[in-house]
């Protein structure tokens, strides 16, 4: 089985438990439940930063989508410093 972030495609599941097809994500990028983790935020929030032009989003077949790795890392470190400020 192929790791996570070897590559962006979609493959027929055949082990037991797995769905028909598998959604493999390319390395640097992450899904929004992971992007909304690393963020601290909901992933409905990332949704509106994408929408709003805060936050870029690769859509990939069936309108799923994508995030960059270093587009989060850096929202991460924008909430990060004004939390700082803020306390």
């Amino acid at each position: 089985m192929m790791r996570r972030d070897e590559g962006l495609f979609r493959s027929p599941g055949g082990e037991r438990g797995e769905s028909r097809m598998t959604v493999k994500i390319m390395t640097g990028y992450l899904s929004p439940s992971q992007a909304a983790r690393a963020a601290g935020v909901d992933v409905g929030t990332l949704k509106l930063w994408m929408k709003s032009g805060k936050l870029p989003a690769l859509m990939v077949p069936p309108g799923r989508r994508l995030y960059r790795t270093e587009d989060i890392e850096r929202i991460a470190r924008e909430r990060a410093q004004k939390e700082q400020i803020a306390t």
